[in-house]
């Protein structure tokens, strides 16, 4: 019970980090679109 316990609080953690990480991305992601679409253009 206890070995179930800890690989639940695992999984769940890692889960939590991954979605953290998605989210810093997305919103990183997010800040810089505009700013790339710019300079994309300005070379096009």
């Amino acid at each position: 019970m206890c070995f179930l316990l800890i690989e639940m609080i695992h999984s769940w953690n890692q889960s939590v980090m991954q979605r953290r990480i998605i989210r810093a991305v997305y919103i990183t992601e997010s800040k810089y679109s505009n700013w790339d679409e710019s300079l994309f253009n300005g070379f096009r």
